[in-house]
């Protein structure tokens, strides 16, 4: 499958459920406040947060497909914040890679970098957060078991309504020998 393709569809899954849960949380948490202070005035009624609860049912429900349908993804996929620090990766990533979820937090993802290229990668990635645009560059990662491999990595800004950068989605593609 196309890399822009995968990455687009995951994009496209994210920043939707990213901004609905965002929302839609937000709602709920003011529903919530202003049932306490004001009881079932001002059209917040038990109604309106069952419909809240109902919806982050659903987006959660969502997320998870997404996660999911990620997970059996050939490639390495994963998700950042908008500051390029590591939110999620997909199973392929962490099993060719040998880290774990923790292992990965912050810019801890690095260290799945072949050393001699980590300098490159980290310095292209940084630029293209503080730019905005797309990263495109073929490097060496290693594998569980230290061998390195070759890769063709890409990662896009995922934007809000606003065109703000709320986050980063990424897709390695291991290079055929």
């Amino acid at each position: 499958m196309d890399v822009e393709l995968i990455t687009a569809i995951v994009a496209g899954a994210g920043l939707l459920i990213g901004q609905a849960y965002y929302g839609y949380r937000q709602r709920k948490e003011m529903a919530e406040k202003m049932q306490q202070d004001f009881g079932e005035a001002d059209g917040y009624s038990s109604l309106n947060l069952n419909r809240i609860n109902k919806i982050e049912d659903d987006i959660y429900t969502l997320s998870l497909k997404m996660r999911l349908l990620t997970g059996g993804c050939p490639d390495l996929m994963f998700e950042t914040d908008k500051y390029g620090d590591y939110i999620w990766a997909n199973k392929k990533y962490l099993e060719s890679t040998g880290r774990s979820m923790d292992d990965m937090n912050g810019t801890g993802w690095i260290l799945s970098v072949h050393h001699q290229d980590r300098h490159l990668v980290l310095n292209e990635w940084k630029y293209c957060i503080e730019q905005g645009r797309n990263y495109d560059m073929e490097y060496k990662m290693l594998k569980r078991d230290g061998t390195p491999f070759a890769v063709e990595a890409h990662a896009y800004p995922v934007r809000a309504k606003d065109k703000d950068i709320i986050g980063w989605i990424g897709v390695i593609k291991p290079e055929d020998k």
